[in-house]
């Protein structure tokens, strides 16, 4: 078994402790990857909240931020570009 899987944002409601993934450069999405080869960054989700998640961060505007992420209706993320970077992805443990 893996230790972790990246899964389209809407197929799994964040949790603490997961990871979101952002593309730091245009093309890059769930589908397209480039083999893994792009620039990129994620964050933590630390604190579930209702219609949002709270996520940390390094190296975002060269400092630590922490910065909500709004959820749908039905409580999973959606795609979006913030600052130049797509989140397009969650990552979540599986041990």
């Amino acid at each position: 078994m893996q230790a972790t899987t990246v899964i389209q944002l809407g197929e799994w409601k964040p949790q603490v402790g997961d990871i979101v993934c952002w593309a730091r450069e245009a093309g890059i999405d769930y589908q397209h990857q480039n083999g893994g080869h792009y620039k990129g960054h994620c964050d933590i989700v630390v604190e579930l909240a209702a219609g949002q998640v709270q996520v940390v961060g390094g190296n975002v505007g060269d400092s630590v931020t922490k910065r909500p992420l709004r959820l749908t209706g039905g409580g999973y993320l959606q795609a979006v570009t913030e600052g130049g970077e797509n989140l397009f992805g969650i990552m979540r443990c599986r041990l």
